[in-house]
């Protein structure tokens, strides 16, 4: 898509080139609110542009899924208490126009999602991560018509893992490439018809489950070292270890 308030979610080096010096902007999802009423997305999102022609950008964003309210009961159904399961995060980037054409970013993010449900078993989990992004904007003539081409990338989640249980265990966040590519046509002075297309690799390692032919003790060492593999070393493990070869890998491609 193209530069606007809301692309710090997708691309912060898009900020580069919007018009405007500064933006803010909120929202507000409902989420299957004709099941539920409670369950929400808060958004907002802001940027300011400074320096010599408005070369810099810095932006922020915050992030607030709310689960609602989930009832727990004993095992006699009887009524315990009510939590609220919540996700969380905030982030900062900065972006720069690096050339006439082409603008680069770099977002660090602060990760906490709180699924306890007032168990002891079950600690809120906290992460840190890292986006790296670059956005290349160019004009092109399309008949009588000057029309804007935009092309993207970003890697996204870059960072540690995450734990519910007090580091007994970790996850990884969902580190993802993005690419895309857009191109806006005016037809008229108020009027203009955009085409966007964008592709979305997960660069996770794929989980290990236990095989036919192997132990208990086998499997286990074998999902033990996929736990131990590091978030980095998943970036890159994950392009060559679905069972199904480059054919699965092409599959996972969004």
């Amino acid at each position: 898509t193209m530069p606007d308030v809301y692309s710090q979610h997708w691309n912060a080096a898009k900020y580069a080139f919007v018009k405007s010096p500064k933006g803010f902007a909120f929202s507000y999802t409902p989420w299957l609110n004709k099941l539920v009423d409670d369950i929400h997305l808060l958004y907002a999102s802001g940027y300011w542009k400074f320096g010599n022609e408005d070369l810099n950008a810095l932006s922020a964003s915050l992030r607030y899924f709310s689960l609602g309210q989930v009832s727990l009961f004993n095992e006699n159904t009887d009524y315990i208490m009510g939590v609220f399961p919540n996700e969380f995060a905030f982030d900062i980037a900065y972006s720069r126009k690096l050339t006439e054409t082409f603008s680069g970013a770099i977002t660090l993010r602060y990760i906490r999602a709180d699924y306890s449900a007032g168990s002891d078993d079950i600690t809120p989990g906290n992460a840190f991560a890292a986006d790296i992004a670059g956005y290349n904007e160019t004009y092109l003539y399309m008949g009588r018509s000057e029309a804007l081409l935009g092309l993207g990338f970003s890697i996204s989640n870059i960072g540690t893992k995450i734990s519910y249980d007090g580091n007994n265990t970790s996850m990884f966040l969902p580190t993802n490439l993005r690419l895309g590519a857009s191109l806006a046509y005016p037809l008229s002075d108020k009027n203009t018809l955009s085409i966007s297309f964008d592709v979305n690799k997960l660069l996770v390692p794929t989980p290990q489950l236990p095989k036919e032919e192997e132990t208990s003790e086998e499997a286990q060492k074998r999902i033990d070292d996929y736990y131990n593999i590091s978030s980095i070393a998943g970036i890159f493990k994950s392009f060559g270890d679905a069972p199904g070869g480059f054919k699965e890998e092409m599959q996972e491609v969004m």
